[in-house]
């Protein structure tokens, strides 16, 4: 009969794990784009058979088949509703094999989404999924837990605490490090170890990712700072592409080579992962027999976690941070008007419409990201070309649609030193109008999670929680769309980026005035400022296409009726300049700036607009109920 597993750890000799599970159901014929988890129901004699052999190759303990068997994961798939059958037979099966003399523990994985506070997703609802699935592990039965691959500690403690509530049995708990050693956002791991030392867990350690010189140089740094056993688990080297297949090419000899100097660094639990197989397990367990005990160092205080070497910091004043971000903390009314980044490579054109922008005082450029899905210049580009040679100030619009988080920061990184003070952070919409209709798009993040990246490059904190030595400066704007078709979603996210750090907020065009004021009192305790998007029609087309056709605009039919009666091109220019100035007198009271949209490129038809605002702001009268400016 087995021994609890804690009394195993607590004899001191080496634990040997199993392989890489996922790599051997590869091998034989589940397909990379398939559910690995879902095997256990659709062809459970392959899983039986996979144990089998790591337990025939010398493995003390066998993890089951759930890896990714999570609520987020499974949903994926479509099969969100076999959580609780995939992950009962992955411990039937497992148990099945492995007798009353070995142990089975409950593989988890991370939930291959983004949490708070780069993701929608909150730490309860984290820890709720973690728990429904410890939940059916526990109940049949396993003698411990294995919760590996993480990137990021927050993920990790949530994971582990939804374990705790259901299970106090053994945790093994594991990070991934990339080719440089580091996490994915760019974390020493031995930062990590005061993190691990506070989790409720009973081994710590590295798995998968990179292969045994990597987690053997990443843990000899972390192995004399842990008061728990460490865990090895790598994978058989970097695959290499062979015919569509992924074959991996550390040697067994060369596995267990490294599992001696894992063991004599003072490494307690040792398996593998992708692409280790039965053959490297049966080398590494001779290697571990013929070591009887590893090493065990003397722990030693860890250094402090990079966010704690950082000296305190507050995040700029917003009128300390751009032009624009003065004349906002001073109350004043701002103006923008928005100009299309230019097709193609020239931006001559464009570089002329916005000097007469200059010209006229407007306080900022708003320049839009992929419109239309279109082949255009980068606004990024577009905007530092602007600030350099014209002079004046741009608000990029910045979206999350196919970037990653590592290249939105670097953007961000970049674009600062480059110049760029103001920004807008938008999550983007998927490329289905434009030249490009099949164009896909990717999101890693969304806005809230963009801001929150801002917020912290802003205290001089990577997303990694590491020292930039100087600060990011940006003047941070969020999208807000007052004829929302969901109003609480819209309220709420508004809330979430307000927390997250915005500084200021952009409408999308108002043209239902009250619908703008209805919104208004269900945000304005926020107390930032609100600039609101003008549009000047310039043709019932114009309008109709809008109000059916883009995203998020929705335009009353008393306008569309106004815009039908038109006779002429000219009328119709006229009249819809007429209702965008009807629209701002309706909400000038309330708003501290306006953008106005430049209809096909023309900023004169755009200034006209401006003009018409600056007279009536020679009157104003701030409303009892507009809200104060914000002093940060």
């Amino acid at each position: 009969m087995r021994k609890d597993f804690r009394t195993l750890l607590s004899d001191g000799k080496p634990i040997l794990l199993d392989g890489g599970i996922g790599t051997e159901l590869y091998d034989k014929g589940v397909f990379i784009n398939q559910c690995f988890d879902y095997v256990n129901i659709s062809n459970p004699e392959w899983v039986k058979q996979v144990h089998e052999s790591y337990l025939a190759a010398g493995s003390d303990v066998i993890e089951t088949n759930t890896f990714g068997a999570n609520f987020m994961r499974l949903k994926h798939f479509g099969l969100e509703g076999d959580l609780e059958s995939i992950n009962r037979e992955g411990v039937r099966l497992a148990r099945e094999v492995a007798g009353d003399n070995k142990y089975v523990a409950g593989s988890m994985g991370p939930l291959g989404i983004k949490i708070e506070p780069y993701g929608p997703t909150s730490f309860e609802e984290t820890r709720a999924i973690y728990r429904q699935q410890a939940q059916v592990l526990e109940e049949e039965g396993v003698d411990l837990y294995i919760l590996e691959t993480f990137s990021r500690m927050a993920e990790l403690s949530e994971a582990v605490a939804g374990v705790r509530e259901v299970s106090d049995k053994a945790i093994i708990a594991l990070l991934t490090v990339n080719d440089h050693g580091q996490t994915l956002y760019g974390t020493d791991p031995v930062y990590l170890v005061p993190e691990l030392e506070k989790l409720d867990i009973d081994v710590v350690g590295l798995n998968c990712s990179v292969g045994p010189r990597l987690i053997y140089d990443a843990l000899e740094k972390m192995v004399k700072y842990s008061s728990k056993p460490v865990c090895a688990m790598p994978n058989a080297g970097n695959p290499k592409s062979i015919d569509g297949r992924n074959i991996y090419l550390c040697t067994p000899e060369y596995m267990a080579t490294y599992a001696k100097r894992f063991l004599k660094l003072g490494v307690r639990v040792i398996g593998g992962c992708c692409g280790t197989s039965p053959e490297h397990i049966k080398s590494i367990a001779r290697a571990v027999g013929q070591s009887m005990s590893s090493d065990v160092k003397k722990k030693v205080v860890a250094p402090g976690a990079p966010m704690e070497q950082v000296e305190a910091r507050e995040v700029l004043p917003l009128a300390q941070r751009s032009r624009l971000g003065e004349k906002l903390a001073a109350g004043a009314f701002v103006f923008s008007v928005e100009v299309v980044p230019p097709k193609g490579c020239d931006p001559t054109r464009t570089l002329k419409r916005i000097q007469k922008l200059k010209d006229a005082e407007i306080d900022a450029v708003n320049i839009p990201d992929g419109p239309r899905a279109s082949s255009r210049m980068s606004p990024q580009i577009l905007a530092i070309l602007v600030e350099n040679q014209i002079g004046i100030e741009t608000i990029l619009h910045y979206c999350c649609r196919d970037r990653n988080i590592l290249g939105m920061q670097s953007d961000l990184l970049g674009g600062f030193a480059a110049g760029l003070h103001n920004i807008l952070a938008v999550t983007g919409d998927p490329p289905k109008l434009g030249d490009y209709p099949d164009a896909t798009a990717v999101f890693d993040i969304d806005a809230i999670g963009l801001t929150n990246i801002i917020n912290h490059l802003n205290l001089g904190r990577d997303i990694g929680g590491n020292d930039l030595s100087k600060p990011t400066a940006y003047a941070t704007g969020v999208a807000l769309n007052p004829t929302a078709l969901n109003a609480v979603e819209e309220i709420n996210r508004f809330h979430w980026k307000v927390k997250a750090g915005a500084d200021f907020a952009i409408t999308q065009p108002v043209f239902d005035t009250a619908q703008f004021l209805h919104f208004y009192e269900q945000v304005k305790h926020h107390q930032i400022p609100i600039i609101a998007g003008i549009w000047p029609l310039v043709s019932y087309k114009n309008a109709e296409f809008m109000n059916n056709e883009v995203p998020g605009i929705s335009i009353p039919e008393s306008t569309l009726a106004r815009m039908r009666a038109t006779a002429s091109s000219e009328e119709a220019k006229e009249v819809g300049l007429q209702i965008a100035l009807e629209n701002v007198t309706q909400i000038l009271p309330y708003i501290a700036g306006a953008q106005i949209s430049a209809p096909m490129g023309n900023v004169k038809f755009a200034l006209r607009v401006v003009e018409g605002v600056r007279a009536m702001l020679k009157d104003r009268r701030p409303a009892a109920e507009a809200v104060p400016v914000p002093s940060r």
